[in-house]
């Protein structure tokens, strides 16, 4: 992968939704007064799970060390932990970020927190509503035939910012376009919960419940750093950034799933141009 990937490497599911989208209450910083988005709207929001019964631990990130770290409602970001299986695995990692799609405005934004959508609700912009466990699907199975990297430490990026995780803004204020005295805040900070997910683990670190702990991810000598839909957008955003940051050492290959991206050479119509740049790094600035 090239370091100069830009967020406008998003998967065309992303990018279609986000175009279909464009027209009305996009987001712009905030002046101060909206309410953020979990006071504003009082829709329903998701049962907390409770179930500590699964293999991957939670660490919710710390915000007195990492401020930004934000998801859309102002609660800290969150990694799911797994420590190798023996000591022959021990600097190997594997990094999986969440998919989930996102939203850019008003409407998109009111209907993934309360639900509106067959897929999302509120627990894909805040971590109050997520489990202190889950499940090691897919890549994360240590019982699946043929994966290499079962026996890693395993670290599973929560997905809480809308932004295919690249965003880097706070307080977005959202306006509903048919009565603009009415919206709410929220934060696009991807990139701050990358940030503080690899600043946090250059130490050694132990989940929430204190049964996981894993070595400091500077020990490492080769990582997978993989993301499905959305999760793929972000970790094609940040596979460069993230080899830097452990150093040339550490042998880092990226897996991307479920997205297709489109070069920006692969798009000639400068309406789509404009509106991409005017909803999409207007509103997360993201990083590139």
């Amino acid at each position: 992968m090239e370091g100069d990937l830009s967020f406008r490497t998003l998967s065309v599911t992303l990018i279609l939704g986000l175009m279909m989208g464009c027209g009305g209450g996009g987001g712009k910083k905030a002046s101060g007064n909206g309410l953020l988005i979990d006071e504003a709207l009082t829709c329903k929001t998701p049962t907390v799970n409770t179930n500590n019964t699964q293999p991957l631990k939670r660490v919710l990130l710390s915000l007195d060390d990492y401020p930004d770290a934000l998801c859309n409602d102002g609660s800290p970001g969150a990694m799911y932990i797994r420590a190798a299986a023996n000591p022959e695995s021990a600097t190997r990692w594997l990094f999986h970020l969440q998919g989930g799609g996102g939203c850019f405005d008003y409407q998109t934004c009111f209907d993934r927190w309360c639900g509106n959508t067959a897929q999302y609700d509120a627990s894909r912009m805040s971590t109050n509503y997520g489990p202190p466990s889950r499940d090691d699907a897919g890549i994360m199975n240590r019982d699946a035939e043929g994966n290499t990297f079962a026996d890693a430490n395993i670290v599973f990026v929560y997905y809480c910012s809308s932004d295919g995780h690249q965003g880097d803004q706070s307080d977005v204020e959202m306006l509903d376009p048919n009565d603009p005295s009415t919206g709410f805040r929220l934060h696009m900070r991807g990139h701050a919960v990358m940030k503080a997910v690899v600043g946090t683990l250059m130490s050694e670190t132990t989940s929430d419940d204190g049964s996981v702990t894993l070595p400091p991810l500077s020990e490492a000598t080769e990582v997978l750093f993989t993301g499905t839909s959305g999760g793929s957008a972000g970790a094609a955003a940040h596979l460069d950034w993230f080899a830097e940051q452990v150093g040339e050492s550490t042998v880092v290959r990226g897996v991307f799933d479920a997205s297709f991206y489109a070069g920006i050479s692969s798009v000639d119509d400068p309406v789509i141009l404009d509106q991409w740049d005017a909803h999409l790094a207007a509103t997360y600035e993201a990083h590139t």
